[in-house]
């Protein structure tokens, strides 16, 4: 057998034990579904080379578990009142009310949707007597506590294999390793880092493959793959060129050259945040796609003047080759950026990006 499904059985039989303990000494109600959501839990969580595993799920369980908790604490106080059906209706209402004004623009069933009404349905679950109603009792809220962690743990488990979100944060940690390459000098970078570049595209097209339910365009995955193409390309010429050409300038090219250099750095470095910010659903402060094309202008214009230099300064062969070829890199990094951020307004993120299964 293969070393990862055994550490996967291992962790699944560890589970399951730790959900049988727990069913038959705490005795919750309704024990057998903690036992099958434990499990389920803990199979769909996905380890792979790069992945967070279990760990995004976890984060999730605990926020949500958290609320959780101040929202039963919450009902103790209105649970008296809620015996009459005024009360009850109108509380009712608003919460309904609420649940779909704020859930009508989303498309597609997110993590909060998902509990939202079994815990709200169970919530209000009151016992009545035949002649009249009777007050909620604390009982009630205490088996519907349970209920509710047994939602959270069901739920939580697909979080943990949303493509969208694993394809977002394999494009994300890509950008923030380019604009690591421009803020690094080469022989200060990790070697991780390399293993990372290398490794990211692979993980990303994989979850992209996925990416073919209806919630997503059609065409959608076709320029997701084209824009992590580009950007592969530019982290390739950034790791060759970025931080290498300022050292070697003569001294007759140095104050151009250190001015245009830096000023490419800088819009690319605003340029990469930008993009990222796309993936976030964020709205970018500030447009950067003119500010990296005056740059690349400067850029192309200096390695005219720095062509016509070597020419007429009879620069050896081997010295000139480099200079212009750690140049011509820097640049081709900017023009891939460039296209690259061209790509990424085409696409229609906030169709797909949700916390949703595809």
């Amino acid at each position: 057998l293969d070393p990862f499904w055994i550490r996967n059985g291992i962790k699944a039989c560890i589970a399951v034990i730790a959900g049988l303990i727990m069913q038959n000494w705490l005795h919750p109600p309704g024990a057998t579904m903690l036992v099958l959501a434990t499990w389920v839990f803990t199979v769909l969580s996905r380890l792979y080379v790069g992945g967070q595993g279990d760990r995004r799920a976890f984060h999730c369980l605990v926020y949500r578990a958290a609320g959780g908790i101040l929202y039963v604490i919450a009902l103790l106080i209105p649970s008296p009142a809620l015996s009459d059906y005024l009360v009850f209706n109108l509380l009712l209402f608003v919460a309904m009310f609420l649940f779909g004004y704020l859930s009508q623009a989303i498309p597609g069933v997110n993590f909060s949707m998902q509990v939202a009404p079994p815990c709200d349905r169970r919530r209000n679950r009151a016992e009545r007597s035949e002649a009249g109603n009777v007050p909620i009792y604390h009982r009630n809220l205490y088996r519907n506590s349970f209920r509710y962690a047994r939602v959270v743990v069901g739920s939580a488990a697909s979080l943990a294999s949303a493509p969208q979100w694993q394809m977002r944060d394999r494009i994300l940690e890509l950008l923030r390793l380019c604009r690591l390459l421009l803020e690094f000098p080469p022989d200060q970078r990790p070697l991780w880092l390399h293993q990372r570049l290398a490794l990211i595209p692979g993980e990303a097209m994989t979850w992209i493959v996925v990416m073919n339910k209806p919630d997503c365009p059609e065409d959608e995955p076709s320029r997701l793959r084209e824009y992590l193409r580009t950007l592969r390309r530019a982290a390739g010429h950034l790791l060759t060129s970025a931080g290498q050409l300022l050292p070697l300038l003569p001294a007759a090219q140095a104050e151009d050259g250190h001015k245009a250099l830096l000023s490419l750095r800088e819009v690319m470095s605003a340029e990469l945040s930008s993009q990222a910010d796309m993936f976030r659903l964020r709205e970018t402060s500030t447009p950067t796609r003119a500010r990296l094309e005056a740059a690349l202008d400067e850029l192309h214009e200096w390695i005219g003047r720095l062509r016509l230099w070597i020419l007429a300064t009879n620069v050896p062969v081997e010295e000139s080759v480099r200079l212009l070829g750690l140049a011509d890199r820097f640049e081709m990094a900017g023009k891939e950026l460039l296209a690259a951020s061209h790509q990424a307004a085409a696409l229609r993120l906030r169709q797909y990006l949700g916390d949703y299964i595809l």
